[in-house]
């Protein structure tokens, strides 16, 4: 069985409706550090809702 780790990466990245939009925003600060506005425009995706995907991958430590 899995472990609470791999199950919590597996709904983050995977398996929830929003994972797409997480994997996008990963992918945009890979290239370098951005603020919510430049991930935004850059993702094409609203403020609050890059603001709650980061707020999602920090609290679960994807992000510091």
């Amino acid at each position: 069985m899995e472990d609470a780790f791999e199950q919590t990466m597996y709904w983050l990245l995977a398996g929830s409706k929003g994972a797409e939009n997480r994997i996008r925003i990963i992918a945009a600060l890979r290239a370098r550090p951005m603020n919510l506005n430049e991930l935004s425009k850059k993702t094409a995706l609203n403020y609050k809702t890059v603001q709650h995907h980061i707020d999602l991958l920090t609290e679960n430590n994807l992000l510091v």
